[in-house]
């Protein structure tokens, strides 16, 4: 007979990953009255936590023992998920020098409950908590990384999710399944997604190598006013790639699986 779930240690386990992803918008350190106001977090409990966390070994106290750091123990959460692209592999690395290269905002993303989710966001104007604030069901319809994800669906599956998302949205938003599959169409024969921006320009997403059982993972690139042009974009993504994963095209990193599974 499996046992209720006791709200207040789920409370607990969110206020406790809160905290730590509070750590990875390039914070280097912070104050329990920095995390306390962020979250609207009583001071008292925050305070404790944050503590309870230091006795954990997943954040230090600075020198003069007033704000808290990331530990070590931190980065090791997960580093053994997809190693070639997090623990042996440069993936972060290829994002900041994508986002200084193109002057864009480079998001690492995955799908979770059939809602877009932004995982790492880098550069450009769009930050974290702007990005984890969008509407994840329209932006798995209408972004460049939700039409990544969505084309590693196989049609019939496709075809379900859209059904699904066009019923939780405004009719503003909805999508025809026609339009859906031309697009996939289009990005398994270049090897990227495009969707126009408000700059007049497009948003770039890729496919990233996908492990067997692994999880769906897409890195999107968004050009803001002035930066670099499409092709400048699509070819510094071949060139990392190629440096970073030992590919040579960007369509090499999932197009074969990609096109059995949307036939």
């Amino acid at each position: 007979m499996s046992r209720a779930l006791d709200p207040k240690h789920v409370k607990s386990a969110l206020r406790a990953l809160e905290v730590l992803e509070f750590f990875t918008e390039d914070r280097l350190s912070a104050s329990v009255n920095d995390v306390a106001r962020h979250y609207d977090y009583p001071q008292s409990s925050t305070s404790e936590l944050m503590n309870c966390l230091v006795s954990l070994g997943y954040l230090r106290r600075d020198e003069k023992g007033r704000k808290f750091l990331p530990a070590a123990r931190m980065a090791m959460l997960g580093s053994w998920v997809q190693p070639r692209l997090f623990r042996h592999g440069e993936a972060f690395a290829l994002m900041d020098e994508l986002a200084s290269a193109t002057q864009s905002t480079v998001v690492l993303a995955s799908i979770a409950s059939a809602r877009i989710q932004h995982l790492q966001v880098v550069g450009g104007s769009l930050r974290r908590e702007e990005a984890l604030g969008e509407n994840c069901a329209i932006a798995l319809l209408h972004s460049a990384e939700g039409m990544a994800i969505l084309s590693t669906f196989c049609r019939d599956y496709l075809r379900g999710l859209i059904h699904r998302l066009n019923s939780e949205v405004d009719e503003g938003f909805r999508v025809r399944i026609d339009d859906i599959f031309a697009s996939v169409d289009a990005m398994i024969s270049s090897g990227y997604a495009a969707v126009p921006n408000a700059y007049g320009s497009r948003d770039i997403a890729i496919v990233l190598p996908h492990v067997p059982g692994g999880e769906r993972l897409v890195l999107g690139l968004r050009p803001a006013r002035g930066s670099a042009d499409e092709q400048t974009i699509v070819g510094g993504l071949r060139a990392g790639f190629g440096r970073c994963l030992g590919l040579h095209s960007v369509n090499e990193a999932d197009a074969a699986p990609q096109l059995q599974r949307a036939s």
